[in-house]
């Protein structure tokens, strides 16, 4: 039963003057900047806090999951809002995704996105609702809808928040958009960040110099994103890759970050499975008994993979289809396990592409330029697969070990697969997965290492530096051991049995990362008791843009560090530049302009400032040579302007006899006769 908010009961955390909201108009791209809002400044409200609320839902490719966040302001220095995001009943998820309403758009509204808003409606309180505005931001499953389609879907649902809902609609091109990758990296960054507290806290997050926040990695189904901050170094090598993100905190002040965004279409698991199987079937071992062999299925588990011809790629052996049963244009093809980890991950390294050419050095793979990293700053969180594969089945959630990750996943793979799903029925590994995700494990697995060792070059270290424990679940004793064991006594340990199997038997609890962080990778799905997602980071955002602006010239939002005001995606929550104007960047000298406007006029005026310099610096005489020489190319030019003057007469023989006394002046020339001659002729 959903249940709406008691006000009463909640306990106040901020104080602050309440807005009336009128709207501006967005510039409009592919990809639509989300709203641009006025707030205009009316009568207090007399409640003893005056909470504000916004409603995110994010439509995923599998389902659109609804989440409610609720925050107040008190103009506390240097910490952003206070975002809560409620107990389970602020949250509601259905499936399957929007983008299976591609034939059926008015459905997309009536069958699916109205259920997720009535239960929103259930939960902001009415009086607030007119207030609080909604976005749909849709991801991976609706890129891939045909261009028509997935208009015809964000129009319909547009159209239902319009006429239905009570939540605030202004600009549907804004709230009702689908995102790209890299701003929803950016998203879940912002989100990271937030819930850590590296934000607000910067002394305990420091890692060196001013560096305190910390970089996100995503792997999904079809995409893989990373967001992080650079070193100053790299940042200044490169700051055409990097994207400006601007916060307000509450006392009106902001700060920047210079942040790096990359998306990887194609390597997320699911992309990433498919791909590796043609290259199993391209490569086509055998056993004696015909059966294609897997070296990332567990060992003798079988399956079969399934492949439409329009699906194979134009480089396909095809010579291979001669394997392959009747029906023409679908081909089943039977493979069977082996359960060898590193077989496996030797042919998933090839999927990386790592040949692949980049518009810039470092090259990490698949033909991405990014910066490269700094690892004793760059410490990443990983969500999604990094965390469910990690936990689900092998409970080695939060810091990883790579030593202890490859021994688990090793252990697993090669065990017999009936005896594993004899466990499976036991409800050893909880009820999360299915048979078929359990057996993808080791896949999936896999597919992570690679990423994170050969694609994101993580160090493969089996022992971290000091200060975290990657068991957090071991008692107290091991635990100052392992602080202090180097690598050489963690291997004497595993080799003496000290170390091996005293987990066996007993599920790990879930465990949170611990901040600071000392680890290079660690994965997460809550930070702090709260669930990371990069909805939050929407929530942050706008949070942050209503609060008082103690400068105008620096708005909240995000766009490239080189861009003007029209890359600029624009939170505005009191008045300040619309998304044409340039806005203010204080990493290239605090200008209100961009480098790619300053830099012609900024030319010019050098070049003018040049040129009187110079003049000056010629010295009377010369100056006086240099503008006979002018007037007569005018007067030439132009005979209409010649001067009609009476004779005058020059003192020629002066030049000589200074010359004698300043041997430094320059020589003369046949110009300067000229023009003493034709003083003389002059009427």
């Amino acid at each position: 039963m959903n249940r709406p908010i008691n006000e009463e009961l909640m306990q106040p955390i901020r104080t602050q003057h309440g807005s009336a909201l009128t709207i501006d108009y967005c510039h409009s791209y592919d990809y639509k900047p989300l709203l641009v809002m006025n707030i205009e400044e009316r009568a207090p409200i007399k409640e003893k806090y005056d909470p504000r609320y916004i409603v995110v839902i994010d439509a995923g490719s599998s389902g659109s999951r609804v989440q409610i966040y609720q925050w107040d302001i008190h103009g506390k220095a240097h910490q952003l809002p206070a975002i809560i995001q409620g107990d389970k009943h602020w949250h509601k998820k259905i499936h399957p995704g929007i983008s299976t309403y591609s034939d059926d758009p008015e459905g997309a509204w009536t069958d699916h996105v109205q259920t997720l808003i009535s239960h929103a409606e259930s939960i902001v309180p009415k009086s607030q609702q007119p207030r609080t505005p909604v976005y749909l931001l849709a991801t991976a499953g609706m890129r891939l809808v045909e261009p028509v389609k997935r208009q015809a879907i964000l129009d319909e649902v547009c159209k239902g928040l319009q006429s239905k809902g009570n939540f605030l609609v202004i600009n549907c091109t804004s709230q009702v958009q689908v995102i790209p990758g890299e701003v929803e990296g950016m998203y879940g960054w912002l989100a990271l960040n937030y819930l850590a507290g590296s934000f607000d806290n910067v002394n305990v997050h420091k890692q060196s110099g001013t560096h305190h926040t910390y970089g996100f990695l995503d792997m999904g189904g079809a995409s893989a994103q990373i967001a992080f901050v650079p070193s100053r170094k790299q940042a200044y090598k490169h700051p055409e890759d990097l994207n400006l993100v601007r916060l307000r905190f509450e006392d009106g002040d902001t700060e920047e970050f210079q942040l790096f965004v990359s998306t990887w279409l194609g390597y997320g698991a699911n992309e990433a499975k498919r791909r590796y199987d043609l290259r199993v079937l391209e490569n086509n071992p055998r056993d004696k008994y015909g059966n294609i062999l897997d070296d990332c299925l567990p060992y003798k588990a079988q399956t079969s993979i399934t492949i439409s011809a329009e699906d194979l790629p134009a480089d396909f052996n095809r010579t291979l289809l001669n394997f392959a049963g009747p029906d023409e244009t679908v081909f089943d093809f039977t493979v069977k396990g082996t359960g060898n980890v590193l077989a496996c991950q030797e042919s998933l390294e090839p999927l990386l592409k790592k040949e692949m050419a980049c518009i810039d050095d470092p090259c990490l793979f698949g033909g991405v330029h990014v910066p490269a990293f700094d690892f004793d700053i760059n410490h990443f969180i990983g969500v999604s697969e990094y965390w469910h594969t990690s936990q689900d089945v092998f409970s080695m959630g939060g810091s990883y070990n790579f030593q202890e990750y490859l021994s688990n996943v090793q252990a697993f793979c090669s065990r017999p697969w009936d005896e594993i799903l004899t466990d499976y029925d036991s409800g050893k590994y909880g009820n999360s997965l299915t048979a078929d995700q359990l057996r993808n494990v080791c896949f999936k697995a896999s597919w992570i290492m690679t990423v994170l060792h050969d694609g994101f070059g993580i160090p493969k270290l089996s022992d971290f530096p000091a200060g975290q424990d990657d068991d957090s679940d071991s008692d107290s004793d091991d635990d100052d051991d392992d602080k202090k064991t180097s690598n050489k006594k963690l291997k004497e340990r595993k080799k003496s049995g000290k170390h091996k199997g005293k987990n066996k038997g007993k599920k790990k609890k879930k465990v949170e990362p611990k901040f600071p962080l000392k680890h290079a990778f660690n994965s997460a799905d809550k930070i702090n008791g709260t669930e990371l997602s990069w909805t939050l980071g929407t929530a942050l955002m706008y949070a942050s843009s209503e609060i008082e602006y103690t400068n105008r010239l620096e708005p909240v939002g995000y766009g490239p560090l080189l861009g003007t005001g029209k890359d600029f995606t624009v939170f505005s929550g009191k008045n300040e530049l619309p998304p044409d104007k340039p806005y203010y960047n204080p990493a290239f000298g605090g200008l209100v302009s961009s480098i790619s406007e300053r830099l012609p006029f900024g030319l010019l005026f050098l070049g003018i400032i040049g040129v009187i310099a110079t003049y000056l610096l010629l010295g009377s005489q010369r100056r006086a040579l240099l503008a006979r020489k002018v007037q007569k190319k005018i007067e030439i030019a132009f005979p209409k302007f010649k001067a009609k003057r009476k004779a005058s007469y020059s003192r020629v023989n002066t030049y000589d006899t200074e010359r004698q006394l300043n041997p430094d002046l320059p020589d003369r020339d046949s110009d300067d006769l000229d023009f003493e001659l034709d003083e003389l002729t002059r009427r």
